[in-house]
């Protein structure tokens, strides 16, 4: 608590301080190291994030939210194979992470890689058809290769799960 305290405070120091005593005290309590692991992220401290997400996955290889934040920190060090492994490694675990398919479609969009980008949030619709992002990407993606009618058709699709969509609209109107 003190070290959340600290955080609102904006003292990222002490709290950094303090999650590393509660850490001494006891390696394995999973939770700090995983506030740990955020408050390095947001620090860009990838490499201390990662070690503390590391030891976190090898203690308790199930930890689905240790293995999704690893995979984002991979992916905002542009290590493009190792953020790709440890998608499909979490999705090996639980293939309902809509979100890990569409991060991984953003990763191919970032490498030029449309076709499998577009795969992937495709699968993310397929997975959670809620999920507004998906359909964005996956719109976007169809107009860039000038695919007008697919871009519709997805803007159409978002606009059936949000029906409030502003982005949809305002796509499909320039369309």
């Amino acid at each position: 608590r003190l070290a959340y305290n600290y955080y609102m405070e904006g003292l990222e120091n002490k709290s950094v301080e303090e999650l590393q005593k509660s850490i001494d005290l006891n390696p394995e309590d999973f939770e700090t190291r995983q506030q740990m692991a955020e408050l390095m992220a947001s620090q860009g401290e990838y490499s201390k994030a990662q070690h503390q997400l590391e030891f976190i996955i090898q203690k308790n290889p199930g930890n689905i939210k240790a293995r999704y934040e690893l995979a984002g920190i991979l992916a905002s060090q542009n290590k493009f194979d190792d953020a790709l492994g440890a998608y499909q490694n979490l999705l090996t675990l639980d293939p309902k992470q809509a979100d890990a398919y569409y991060n991984m479609g953003l990763l191919y969009t970032r490498d030029n890689q449309a076709v499998k980008a577009e795969q992937y949030f495709r699968k993310a619709i397929e997975t959670d058809p809620t999920l507004e992002a998906p359909y964005t990407s996956l719109g976007l993606i169809y107009e860039w290769e000038k695919n007008e009618t697919q871009a519709i058709a997805t803007y159409q699709a978002l606009v059936k799960v949000n029906p409030d969509s502003a982005q949809a609209y305002q796509a499909l109107g320039e369309l």
